[in-house]
């Protein structure tokens, strides 16, 4: 027999296995991206609402970098965001304690529906919610 008979053809490049492999690994790089975006921007918006007097502070270094303030500019920016600041924390100090007691309203009517048993899962979704969404109470 024909030595060359025998040989089989090389098999074509495999090319679509590094496409698709390329193609997978970035649909995970935006997913795991989107996630952590997420998460970063839960945790911020948390952190203002249960901290709103670090608001000035976490807020200031961005207006500046991104409005690239100028020296004078920014010393002025400061004294307007924490005056105002100041200005919205005495506002929502009026207004606390009738967010306060509506959420302890609600809190009640719901539980008068409920079985035993779920007005204890209720009462503890209710202090998760309050301890970590509602805002912490206003300086005083």
């Amino acid at each position: 027999m024909n030595e060359t008979a025998l040989k089989l053809p090389p098999p074509p490049p495999r090319r679509w296995i590094r496409f698709a492999l390329a193609g997978l690994i970035f649909v995970c790089g935006a997913v795991v991206g989107a996630v952590a975006s997420r998460i970063a921007t839960q945790r911020f918006m948390v952190s203002a609402i249960r901290n709103p007097e670090q608001v000035p502070d976490r807020i200031l270094p961005r207006l500046i970098s991104t409005l690239q303030l100028t020296d004078d500019q920014s010393g002025r920016v400061e004294e307007i965001v924490r005056r105002r600041h100041h200005n919205m924390e005495t506002i929502r100090s009026t207004c606390y304690p009738e967010m306060i007691a509506e959420f302890s309203a609600m809190r009640t009517e719901i539980q008068k529906v409920l079985t035993p048993d779920q007005q204890e899962r209720w009462q503890e979704l209710s202090d998760m919610v309050e301890q970590r969404f509602l805002p912490a109470p206003p300086a005083q």
